[in-house]
């Protein structure tokens, strides 16, 4: 396995890691009307969407390099024609290729057409699922300290959700799928 395999497996499984809570593609966009588009838009700068979206991809871009070393190690260990110099070898290769890598991918998340672009597409699902007078009373919300508070709150509630739904999903995953292979 070539580094250039190596670089473009470790981007590739990146990609499908940060994609996966997506699922599936979100349905065709309905037409929004001008209404509901300002709406929406207000209710995004009031949830400070942009500097939130652009702390969280910088969470991201620091995290990549660690989650990328992992998943090469579980590659080379899982290729079985490799000896452990080889694989000591590769490894050594990777880390020596991470920095660029992740620079790489440090540059695509702090590109700002990117928030704009990813704003412009937050808009639509917000109007598919608020009214305009709804989106209007949120925006008021998240402007009251109250407001301010819990988007700030709820964002450093993230990892620790997460880290509690995996620490329960996890073992009655392995469970299961150890009930199956028993089948």
């Amino acid at each position: 396995m070539n580094m250039k395999k190596i670089a473009a497996s470790l981007v590739a499984g990146l990609a499908i890691a940060t994609a996966m809570p997506a699922q599936a593609a979100a349905p065709a966009a309905p037409s929004v009307t001008t209404e509901a588009s300002s709406a929406a838009r207000d209710l995004l700068d009031a949830m400070s969407y942009r500097v939130n979206a652009k702390q969280s991809m910088m969470q991201m871009a620091a995290a990549i390099p660690n989650m990328m070393r992992q998943q090469a190690e579980r590659a080379l260990a899982a290729d079985a024609k490799l000896t452990d110099v080889q694989r000591k070898e590769k490894m050594a290769q990777v880390n020596e290729q991470l920095p660029k890598i992740s620079g790489a991918i440090k540059g695509v998340l702090d590109d700002p057409s990117l928030l704009v672009e990813m704003e412009s597409e937050m808009v639509p699902i917000f109007a598919r699922n608020f009214t305009p007078d709804e989106m209007k009373q949120l925006a008021a919300f998240y402007r009251t300290p109250t407001g301010k508070k819990s988007l700030s709150v709820m964002s450093r509630l993230g990892p620790e959700m997460m880290a509690v739904s995996q620490r329960l999903t996890k073992p009655r995953i392995e469970k299961a799928i150890q009930q199956f292979q028993k089948k």
